[in-house]
């Protein structure tokens, strides 16, 4: 199961802007960079649905490979899904990645799995569990860093 929520500091879509996903879609990758697996869920348009500046994608045909529900309300960017489109089945997942991209946007976070977040369930095959991601810099994701 794929789910996590960000509040960072980004500027939501503009409705009816070439950034807005209900006129151009959008993708949502997950990676790993330890192994550099990787998933990207693509998310047409069609299944975008926008009320002032609150966006929502559901697919509620559950046909897109992801089957996954987005949300960006304002600064808040809102992930769910029944899958997360990568093994997990490394011992430890370490570092996961998301970015999200609509037209020229592009949200980033990098989840680290913490000391905390693994004494109360611990990374391991087939789990991630992380506590505050860290916003990265496109820039940031694309080297590495």
């Amino acid at each position: 199961m794929l789910s996590f929520k960000s509040t960072g500091p980004f500027t939501p879509p503009t409705p009816g802007s070439g950034d807005d996903p209900s006129n151009v879609g959008a993708s949502l990758q997950i990676l790993n960079p330890g192994t550099s697996e990787s998933f990207t869920f693509n998310l047409p348009q069609a299944h975008w649905s926008v009320s002032g500046t609150t966006f929502r994608y559901v697919d509620s045909a559950l046909v897109e490979a992801g089957k996954v529900k987005i949300a960006i309300i304002g600064r808040i960017l809102k992930v769910s899904g029944k899958k997360i489109g990568i093994t997990l089945n490394e011992p430890t997942q370490g570092t996961l990645d998301a970015v999200f991209t609509t037209g020229s946007i592009r949200y980033c976070a990098s989840f680290v799995a913490t000391a905390a977040a693994s004494a109360s369930s611990p990374s391991r095959p087939g789990c991630h569990r992380s506590g505050r991601a860290a916003a990265r810099t496109p820039a940031e994701r694309t080297s590495g860093a």
